[in-house]
C-alpha cells in the first residue's frame, strides 16, 4: 500500500543487536519525513517498494553539516540513495539506507502564527552553487561566514570584513548609519561574495539577503524580508527602497574588485515565503516565487538595478495582494516581450502580481524587433503615461490601464488597444488597429495616426 508516513506512525522493530532503533517500511511505495531530533541512535530502512526519504533539518543543523565536511556526501545520498547508506549519526544520531528516493527540508519556524513550515531544498540548488550561506536563530547573535560546499573558496566573509576597511563587519557598518541595536538584531544581512553562485537559507527570522552576481537560489521564510537578486557595481552602501514603509535596515552589497568592469547578468532563483516581502530585482532572467503575503517587487532601484532588470524574468506573486513598481520616478522601462506565448524564451512573464506602478516612467520597446505587451494579466496597471514602440509589427494590450497612457506604435503594422483611462493611440505608419473602451466620436477625436490605413474597433 502507498503511504505518506511520518515518524511516528512508522512500522517500529525491535532494537537490532547493533543498538539501533529502526524504522522499517512496508511493502508499498512509501514517504517518509524525518523528525529534527532523534533521541536515540535511529536507522531509516526502506521496504520492498520505491521509497522515499525526506530529511528535514533545522538551519542550524543544516549548518553542523556543512561545519563537519559531511555535505558532499549528503549531496551524493540526495542524488542517487539507491543501494547507498547515509551515515549522519554521529552528527545528528541517525542513518538511512534501502531508499529509492531523497529529498531535502528545511524546517522554517520564522512565523509561530502558522507553525513550522518545511521548505523544500532543489537538489539544483545542492549541485549547482559554490557556497552556501545559512541565516541563525534569532537567539545566535553573530551570523556565520559563507560556508564552501566542496572547493574552498578564494576568501571567507569573515576574513573578507577584517582586510577591507571599507566593510569592516556589518553589525559596525550598520551602527555607523545611526540604526538602533535592536533593529540590528530584528533583520541581520546574509551577503554572497561577487562572482560565486550561492545558496542562501534564510529562515528562522526576517533577513536582508545580498545576493552578489553569481547564479543564486534564496530560500526566504514566513517573515517580512528584504531580498536584493543582484550586485552594485560600486563599493557604496545599497540605497533602501522606496517601500511604503522604509526599510529598517540599510545594507552594503560587497563589490566587484574591478569596480569599472561590467557585472554580468546572472540567473538568479528566489522562493521568498510567506510575509509581506520587498524583492530587489537585477538584470539576468531570474525566476522568483513571492509566495503568501503582499510582496514588492522592485525595479530602477537608484544606484542598484538598471532598466532592462525586467527583461526575461519570470514572476509569480503567488497568494496576496502583490505590485510590481518603477522605484525611480519618471525612469525609462525597458521592456518589449511580457507574457508572449509566442515567444517564450525571450518574454517576461508576471503571473499573480496585481498592480504595475510605472510610477511616471515611460515604457520602451525595441526599435527593430516585435514588441508584444500584453498587460492584461494585472488587475490594474498605473502610472504610466507613454508606451514607445518600434518600427517591427507590434501588439500592446492594455486593457487593465487604469490611468491615461499614450501609445505610439511608429511603424509597422500595430495593434494598439487601450484601457479605461482617457487614452492616446498613435498607429504611425502602417496597417493599425486601433482600440478603445470609448464611443466611436470620442474615439475619433483621440486616436491619431500617419501615411497607413487604421482600423477603428
Amino acid at each position: 500500500m502507498d503511504s505518506q508516513t511520518s515518524f511516528l506512525s512508522a512500522n517500529l522493530s525491535p532494537a537490532s543487536s547493533s543498538d539501533f532503533l529502526e524504522i522499517v517500511l512496508g511493502s508499498g511505495n512509501d514517504t517518509i519525513f524525518t523528525p529534527t531530533e532523534h533521541s536515540e541512535r535511529t536507522l531509516y530502512r526502506g521496504g520492498l517498494g520505491i521509497d522515499q526519504i525526506n530529511l528535514v533539518f533545522t538551519s542550524e543543523q543544516f549548518q553542523s553539516i556543512l561545519d563537519s565536511g559531511q555535505l558532499p556526501a549528503l549531496k551524493t545520498y540526495l542524488s542517487n540513495p539507491t543501494n547507498r547508506r547515509l551515515e549522519l549519526v554521529s552528527l545528528l544520531n541517525f542513518a538511512a539506507e534501502g531508499f529509492e528516493i531523497a529529498a531535502l527540508y528545511i524546517q522554517d519556524a520564522s512565523n509561530p502564527e502558522s507553525g513550522d513550515r518545511l521548505v523544500p531544498i532543489s537538489l539544483d540548488a545542492l549541485l549547482n552553487t559554490e557556497a552556501i550561506v545559512i541565516g541563525q536563530p534569532a537567539e545566535v547573535g553573530v551570523l556565520r561566514a559563507i560556508a564552501s560546499t566542496d572547493d574552498p573558496l578564494p576568501f571567507q566573509l569573515a576574513t573578507l570584513a577584517e582586510s577591507d576597511g571599507t566593510l569592516e563587519n556589518f553589525s559596525t557598518l550598520v551602527a555607523s548609519k545611526g540604526l538602533p541595536e535592536d533593529e540590528i538584531a530584528a533583520k541581520p544581512t546574509l551577503v554572497g561574495a561577487p562572482n560565486v553562485s550561492t545558496l542562501f537559507i534564510g529562515m528562522d527570522r526576517a533577513y536582508v539577503i545580498e545576493a552578489s552576481n553569481g547564479s543564486d537560489y534564496i530560500y526566504a521564510g514566513d517573515s517580512d524580508d528584504l531580498i536584493y537578486t543582484g550586485l552594485i557595481a560600486t563599493e557604496v552602501p545599497s540605497p533602501v527602497p522606496s517601500t511604503t514603509d522604509p526599510a529598517p535596515l540599510s545594507v552594503l552589497t560587497l563589490a566587484t574588485t574591478n569596480p569599472a568592469a561590467a557585472v554580468p547578468a546572472d540567473i538568479d532563483r528566489v522562493w521568498a515565503g510567506g510575509g509581506n516581502d520587498t524583492i530587489i530585482l537585477s538584470s539576468g532572467a531570474d525566476t522568483i516565487y513571492g509566495e503568501d503575503g503582499d510582496d514588492l517587487f522592485l525595479f530602477n532601484v537608484p544606484g542598484y538595478a538598471d532598466g532592462s532588470a525586467l527583461d526575461g524574468d519570470t514572476i509569480y506573486g503567488g497568494a496576496g495582494s502583490d505590485t510590481i513598481r518603477n522605484d525611480t520616478p519618471g525612469a525609462d522601462i525597458f521592456l518589449w516581450q511580457i507574457n508572449n506565448f509566442y515567444q517564450f524564451p525571450t518574454s517576461t512573464w508576471i503571473l499573480g502580481v496585481e498592480v504595475f506602478d510605472g510610477n511616471g516612467g515611460t515604457i520602451i520597446g525595441h526599435d527593430t524587433l516585435t514588441n508584444y505587451l500584453d498587460f492584461s494579466g494585472f488587475e490594474s496597471v498605473i502610472n504610466v503615461p507613454l508606451i514607445r514602440l518600434g518600427e517591427n509589427y507590434d501588439l500592446v494590450y492594455a486593457s487593465s490601464f487604469t490611468t491615461a497612457v499614450e501609445i505610439h506604435g511608429l511603424g509597422g503594422n500595430d495593434i494598439l488597444i487601450g484601457g479605461a483611462g482617457d487614452d492616446t493611440l498613435v498607429g504611425g505608419p502602417g496597417d493599425d488597429v486601433l482600440r478603445g473602451s470609448i464611443t466611436p466620436m470620442a474615439m475619433l477625436q483621440r486616436l491619431i495616426w500617419s501615411a497607413g490605413r487604421a482600423t477603428m474597433c
